[in-house]
Parts: structure tokens; C-alpha cells; sequence
């Protein structure tokens, strides 16, 4: 929720937020809150951090893989951020989704998995 109080600025202050109508693709140009405190790099370092390497560090293989799938994502996204980011990150978003909902059904499909508990000798 704290990520997106910086774009409340955008709804006070014209010209902070532009738009480009391209051949196929909507460019946004924006001026966010944090800009002048710290380079955007930052800020996208802070959310590989907090967000991704849990998931790659995780036990779970399914979230190691939701993982690659953010980073991706998230690689993808800056390499087409000049050129069309908002479309960029609203298909990965898609996509993790799909990943979401297939790794949920094949859990709830397949039977729990016991766990090994040691012999007391």
C-alpha cells in the first residue's frame, strides 16, 4: 500500500503523469514521489530484495518457480520500460496469475504429502 502512495501526486499535479499513444502500444512518462530522493534503480533493488529473493530462497519449489516468474517478469519489464511499461508489466501480471492459479489447483488436486517424523530410539 506504501508503493502506491506515490502516485497520488500524479492526481494533484498536472503534467506529472503524460501519455503517448504509440502504434501499438500506450507509453507513460511519470514523475514519482521518490524521485528526488532516490534513483529508480533503487527502488527497483529494494523490490528484488523484499519480494523476489524470498521466493527464489524459499523450500517450496513452486515458489522458487513463481520466483524466476517475478524476476522475469520484472527483467522483461525494465528492458521495455521506456518503450511501453505499463502493458509490459500488466502481461507479466497476467501471466504470474496463470501460474498462481495453475500451481493452486494442482496442489488442491494432489493428496498432502506426510511428513517424515523421526524414530525416538
Amino acid at each position: 500500500m506504501l508503493g502506491g502512495l506515490q502516485y497520488i501526486p500524479c492526481f494533484a499535479h498536472q503534467g506529472w503523469l503524460t501519455t503517448t499513444f504509440l502504434d501499438f502500444a500506450v507509453q507513460y512518462s511519470d514523475i514519482e514521489l521518490l524521485d528526488a530522493l532516490v534513483a529508480r534503480e533503487a527502488t527497483y533493488a529494494i523490490y528484488i530484495v523484499f519480494v523476489i529473493a524470498p521466493l527464489l530462497l524459499s523450500t517450496d519449489g513452486d515458489a522458487r518457480v513463481f520466483g524466476v516468474l517475478v524476476f522475469a517478469v520484472l527483467a522483461v519489464t525494465y528492458l521495455f520500460f521506456s518503450f511501453a511499461y505499463i502493458l509490459v508489466f500488466c502481461m507479466g501480471g497476467a501471466l504470474m496469475s496463470l501460474y498462481l492459479v495453475f500451481m493452486i489447483f494442482r496442489k488442491w488436486r494432489s493428496p498432502p504429502k506426510a511428513l517424515a517424523v523421526p524414530e525416538s530410539g
